[in-house]
């Protein structure tokens, strides 16, 4: 887990990763809704960890098909959308989003 505090030491942004195999984990991100988590040295811990630190070759995240601001964001932050889980969380189906180590711009 690792998580950005802001200057008071309330919670910006949070990311757990669980799931872990010999290449992947999957990767969950909750944050205060401002954007202020969003800083380069956050998301260079954020990616550094899977990538650098444990050598996984990827990341998985599953976000609800309805989530438009959160299949944004993780478009933004360089994964494309791998498939379609049925009926992931309850009613609703979860996008599975992807990222290759080679392909991610926050550990160059």
């Amino acid at each position: 887990m690792i998580t950005n505090l802001s200057k008071d030491r309330s919670i910006l942004g949070v990311v757990v990763y669980t799931s872990f195999t010999r290449r992947n984990c999957e990767m969950s991100l909750a944050s205060d809704g401002t954007g202020h988590w969003m800083t380069r040295e956050f998301l260079c811990a954020v990616f550094g960890y899977p990538f650098l630190l444990a050598k996984l070759r990827r990341v998985t995240g599953i976000v609800e098909e309805d989530n438009e601001r959160a299949l944004k964001l993780n478009r933004h932050l360089g994964f494309l959308t791998e498939g379609r889980l049925q009926r992931w969380f309850g009613d609703k189906d979860g996008i599975v989003m992807g990222m290759l180590s080679e392909r991610c711009r926050w550990i160059r």
